[in-house]
């Protein structure tokens, strides 16, 4: 799966968003030929600043949409490197629990392995299946459950620093969980296109004194709108599909929790198939 590359945006999606795109001005254009001339003369000014304003709108729209799902998209890095921060601060503060302990350590890296394998490592939203990681984070609560109920560890409760960085990292979770969903619904994605078509169309039924100019702005801005669609489209969904956020930093705090600890989650007293994938229906 690749990451942060300009390419990423050669995607199918944003192949389909480009012949759309290019479909509809072509038809445009056949459009525009049928117009009389003349009328078009007549109306060039009404035209022009009509055309304009909706340029301008439809800008503005598409402007702070880029912006609010690039800042979607950050918040999005930043859930998943303090999710894998509360799993290495839970796994540093296990040895003091003894046996117990390395019991929760299994977890943690369980619960890890699960979410690498069924919520990060996915192509499309349907192979996303949060069941396995719930039932892992469960785990580290049972686990923690144990550490309370144990007579040397009784004392254990909600402000205690492993409870609190356990409750961190579930809020990170639910926050993931929140991100990897769309957040633009699909009657804005219909006006965001509509505006497209829009503003595509006014450039075109305008009348102009250089052809070549007109034609080069013309095929410019349409680029623009459909690149910039695309890098939305690819925005909005941070954790799955061809431009996602970084996994590196959870994948690799995963194997050095591993390494530093010697686990292996499928011991006993963790959940050994809370790392499996789980298959597509």
């Amino acid at each position: 799966m690749a990451h942060h590359m300009i390419g990423d945006l050669l995607s199918v999606e944003t192949a389909a968003i480009l012949t759309i795109a290019l479909v509809v001005v072509g038809i445009l254009v056949v459009v525009v030929r049928r117009i009389a001339l003349d009328a078009l003369e007549r109306d060039s000014g009404a035209i022009t600043a009509v055309t304009s304003a909706i340029l301008g709108v439809y800008g503005l729209i598409l402007g702070l949409t880029l912006a609010a799902s690039w800042d979607r998209f950050q918040i999005a890095e930043f859930s998943l490197r303090d999710e894998a921060n509360a799993m290495f601060a839970l796994t540093r503060l296990a040895p003091t629990y003894d046996d117990l302990g390395d019991d929760l350590q299994r977890a943690v890296i369980a619960y890890g392995d699960t979410v690498i394998a069924n919520e990060l490592m996915v192509d499309e939203e349907s192979d996303i299946h949060h069941r396995p990681g719930s039932e892992a984070i469960r785990e580290i609560y049972s686990v923690m459950e144990r550490i309370g109920d144990s007579p040397e560890f009784g004392d254990l409760n909600s402000v205690d620093p492993t409870w609190v960085v356990l409750i961190a990292l579930d809020n990170q979770r639910g926050q993931r969980i929140q991100l990897s969903q769309n957040a633009l619904p699909r009657p804005f994605w219909v006006l965001l296109i509509f505006g497209a078509v829009l503003s595509i169309a006014g450039l075109i039924v305008i009348l102009p004194s250089h052809p070549k100019i007109h034609f080069t702005i013309t095929l410019g801005a349409t680029a623009l709108i459909v690149l910039t669609l695309a890098l939305i489209h690819n925005l909005d969904r941070p954790y799955f599909g061809s431009y996602t956020v970084d996994f590196t930093e959870f994948t690799q705090a995963v194997d050095g929790m591993r390494r530093e600890y010697g686990v292996n989650p499928a011991a006993p007293g963790a959940a050994p198939s809370a790392a499996t994938p789980v298959p597509s229906s």
